[in-house]
């Protein structure tokens, strides 16, 4: 999963994405237990493509294989400036036919001079994607080198804490999984049949500690090269014991040296540095303009992140406790040690307890904390994990209780705090002085997130300085959202600020005016289905030492100001208690109209000199989708746990997550072979219907996959959609179901017709409306004529009708069929007479004579007559009765219609 745009998600039985984009992350779309990263999919599959070697029981947490034309800057960051003897641009980086290029190039800035000025790219995931521990793998193609130049695939810790301000490897080290040199030394030395692997720790001055195959690298068997045209992978299996490093799925080096326990972000490169001990000595003429053949460069075709899957490494929730509620700190998961949690030191409980005594997290006690236990005390990089349990899947704010006491003589004392959902980067926490080590405060955190069952919550500390953790705090927001960052309101008076604690990097402030009304507008916000009360839930920090005063913040929807007993309502802010510090206030909008055709004002009152920062809001609302069938929709999302993800082994479909995409998730790699998604055992009625796919193509070309239900099969074309995040693809098709059916959705033919990309977001089954009759009628009083109504205990009701020898008597029951069908008529009786009874039946004015044969008295009305009649839509007249022949009686007890 990854942080998403903050969009807003609207979900209904046929749901649209609102096209005002939010620049900035802050909302969380967590629909799969795996860390999986929602990266871009390959529109081919090259003839020399690589081949993965995941280990055994490990599973795909993160791909990206660069389908579109730039790279995804919600996965990526560009590095840009000065490094070394070059610069990073963006311009070295170019996404294109399902490959990464990263290029070097010289600009000759004075002829006859040496001021060349070299151009290369640096791309890293920090902040965005992090993971400790797993499979790294990229398959990479060396296309060009030169001397001076290298290019590389590496990792590093993440966030604010690199190695060189760690104290030892487990608190972070620099893992080398491929740095390519052409040569070394003055007299150049060969190396395109070495493959170089290393780690950095302890900084990279006095301290600096590093293992690896240096200064030779690693010579590869059988005459393997890194320059012969081809993609390999190049991967590195890290766990708490050891690395591992592979090339091709061969292991080419292991250590145990600078084991690190640190989330780490990938990093893929190229530089330049003039070193004759390291890559030789830049070419006196550079390395040739731009797009010269000279350019050293190197391509990625795939970076995928495996994870060992929890049945193995035993991760699981210490308890059962469900959110929405409170989940104590020192509950982490059972696991261990670089599974569920990272403790640097080892030290284990407190003085105070010996609550979870066979962890080595420090714990304590203390009656101020909301369980009686507290995490106490952790240090740099350290890490602890929990697993979600929860029966209300939606949206939800989180929060944490946090005490510290803050050393005012250094700067740095910053007391920060990064959180994770499935391994995506929420933000950032910084927590200030609480007023002692046990007064515990409440902060929320920068990202509302969607979670379900299986998801996990992580917390990373990257204070300087020690802090207390007591618990965090997860709010239930509702089933639909529509998120927005502060930033992107329409200011009047207020203004943007640049803070690494929000949301999107950025809040608004600036409502503290007494002269004049400011104002921050989200226009076209979303009422959802039905409008009525909706509820918006505001980020925001404000630091108040004075009781007294009011923050003189208004709210107006639709021109209307909401209320407090007859006057315009202030939002109830209280203090956080310093300006570092943020909390959550809920609100209710009521009166909102239905669809994204709404607009909400945050006003100043011109009277208050209070400021008030705000992040971020959400609008939300709690409407569970009806899932019925039977001509009507079911609608069922790809991405639910009980589907079944296809493909090859090792190479299935899977889940990732998106903003754009309904509830937030959606079923990617459908370009692999045979993979897909099946649908299994859905009940949406029988008959004829209609499957609409909703879906992303992003490939620029229509998608081929097939459709398959109960093994009949169909091709469906998906035309492009305008990138990889537009979810608004649909397409239908025509498909006959039972009852209980098995629908895919895969690649079948597995040749160049169907290997493009696709998303699939979701689907609808619309089963062809079966109109359904179910009416029951007693017989006495629809008599005519002489037909008479008789008495008996054995009849039902204890009543009947007679005298059906009469003539032009009978019975007539008028009745409402929903549309134009088949029913079958029954007609409970008695016939005493020994002998058939002929008897005329008349369905809207078409005749039919039937034979009623004898029951065993006229006292027996076990006799049940039945036949299939043609109703209309509308109103329907049945009638039976003696029309000139069938002089034979007959009691007619009750009548019945169904389909």
């Amino acid at each position: 999963m990854r942080i998403l745009s903050g969009i807003p998600l609207t979900r209904g039985t046929v749901p649209t994405n609102p096209a005002n984009l939010i620049k900035t992350p802050m909302l969380v779309s967590t629909r799969d237990r795996l860390r999986r990263v929602p990266l871009w999919l390959c529109s081919a599959t090259l003839a020399l493509s690589a081949v993965a070697s995941p280990p055994t029981n490990y599973e795909l947490v993160f791909e990206d294989e660069f389908t579109g034309s730039s790279l995804d800057p919600s996965i990526w960051h560009i590095d840009e400036g000065a490094r070394k003897d070059a610069i990073n641009v963006a311009d070295a980086i170019e996404v294109s036919n399902g490959q990464l290029t990263i290029s070097t190039w010289t600009e000759d800035n004075q002829t006859g001079t040496a001021n060349d000025v070299h151009h290369t790219g640096f791309i890293t995931t920090n902040d965005l994607f992090l993971h400790p521990f797993g499979y790294f793998e990229a398959s990479i193609r060396f296309d060009q080198g030169a001397t001076g130049a290298w290019h590389a695939f590496w990792l590093m810790p993440g966030g604010s804490t690199p190695i060189w301000g760690t104290p030892d490897a487990e608190t972070g080290a620099e893992i080398d999984i491929i740095e390519y040199r052409y040569t070394r030394k003055v007299t150049p030395i060969d190396l395109t049949a070495d493959m170089h692997c290393a780690l950095h720790w302890n900084g990279y001055y006095g301290g600096h500690q590093k293992t690896g195959t240096d200064p030779d690298p690693q010579p590869l068997n059988n005459g393997d090269s890194l320059m012969d045209g081809q993609f390999h992978t190049y991967a590195v299996l890290w766990t708490p014991e050891k690395y591992e490093f592979y090339f091709d799925g061969t292991k080419v080096w292991e250590t145990t040296d600078g084991l690190s326990f640190a989330y780490s972000n990938i990093i893929l490169s190229s530089e330049v540095a003039s070193n004759v001990n390291w890559a030789g000595v830049t070419p006196e003429g550079g390395y040739g303009a731009k797009g010269a053949s000279t350019n050293p460069k190197f391509t990625v075709e795939y970076v995928r992140v495996y994870n060992l899957k929890d049945s193995v490494s035993g991760q699981a929730a210490f308890n059962s406790d469900p959110i929405p509620g409170t989940l104590e700190a020192e509950n982490f998961d059972v696991g261990g040690k670089g599974v569920a949690y990272y403790d640097k030191s080892d030290s284990g409980p407190g003085t105070n307890t010996t609550y979870r005594s066979g962890e080595d997290v420090d714990i304590d006690a203390d009656a101020s904390a909301s369980n009686g236990y507290y995490v106490s005390e952790p240090s740099v990089n350290e890490w602890l994990e929990y697993t979600i349990s929860t029966t209300q899947p939606g949206y939800y704010s989180a929060s944490v209780d946090i005490a510290r006491v803050q050393d005012t003589s250094d700067n740095s004392d910053n007391g920060m705090m990064l959180f994770y959902a499935n391994g995506e980067q929420l933000g950032l926490n910084r927590t200030d002085d609480t007023g002692g080590w046990t007064s515990f405060a409440t902060q929320s955190i920068p990202s509302y997130l969607y979670l379900q069952s299986g998801d996990t919550f992580t917390v990373r500390f990257e204070n300087s300085r020690d802090i207390n953790f007591d618990a965090i705090h997860f709010d239930y927001l509702g089933t639909k959202a529509d998120a927005r960052e502060g930033e992107s309101a329409t200011l009047s008076g207020p203004t943007i600020i640049g803070s690494e604690l929000c949301s999107g990097s950025q809040f608004i402030t600036g409502f503290g005016s007494t002269t004049t009304v400011h104002t921050a507008q989200f226009d076209n916000v979303d009422g959802f289905n039905d409008g009525g009360d909706v509820t918006m839930t505001l980020r925001y920090s404000w630091y108040n030492t004075n009781v007294n005063k009011t923050t003189g913040v208004k709210v107006k929807v639709n021109g209307a100001y909401l209320q407090n007993n007859g006057s315009d309502l202030l939002i109830p802010f209280v203090s956080t208690g310093s300006w570092n510090h943020w909390k959550n206030i809920t609100l209710t909008l009521p009166n909102m109209l239905a669809g994204a055709n709404n607009t909400v004002i945050l006003e100043s009152n011109a009277i208050s000199n209070q400021n008030i920062r705000v992040d971020s809001v959400i609008f939300t609302r709690d409407e569970p989708l009806p899932v019925t069938g039977g001509g009507q929709i079911t609608t069922i999302e790809a991405e639910d746990s009980g589907n079944i993800m296809l493909g090859n082994p090792g190479n299935e479909a899977y889940v990732a997550t998106h903003a754009n995409a309904s509830y937030g998730a959606y079923v990617k790699g459908l370009n692999k072979s045979n993979a897909g998604v099946e649908f299994p055992s859905i009940t949406a009625g029988s008959g004829q219907a209609t499957i609409t796919i909703y879906y992303a193509n992003g490939s620029g070309a229509s998608s081929n996959k097939a459709l398959e239900v109960n093994g009949v099969s169909q091709d469906v074309t998906f035309p492009a959609t305008s990138s990889l995040t537009d979810f608004s693809g649909s397409v239908q098709a025509t498909v006959t179901l039972t009852g209980s059916d098995n629908i895919k959705i895969y690649r079948k033919h597995n040749d160049s017709t169907d290997g493009a990309a696709l998303r699939i977001d979701y689907i609808v089954i619309e089963t062809t409306a079966t109109a359904s009759i179910d009416e029951y009628t007693e017989a006495e009083g629809l008599e005519f004529g002489q037909a008479i109504q008789g008495t008996h205990a054995n009849a039902s009701n204890g009543a009947y009708v007679d005298r059906f020898n009469k003539s032009a008597s009978g019975i007539e029951w008028i009745v409402t069929a929903p549309a134009d069908m088949q029913a079958t008529l029954t007609i409970g009786y008695g016939n005493g007479t020994g002998s058939e009874s002929l008897k005329m039946l008349n369905v809207n004015g078409v005749d039919t004579l039937l034979t009623f044969p004898t029951t065993t008295g006229w006292n027996d009305y076990s006799g049940v007559f039945q036949m299939t009649i043609d109703l209309q839509a509308g109103s329907n007249v049945i009638k039976l009765w003696r029309d000139g022949a069938g002089i034979d009686s007959l009691r007619v007890d009750w009548l019945s219609l169904s389909n």
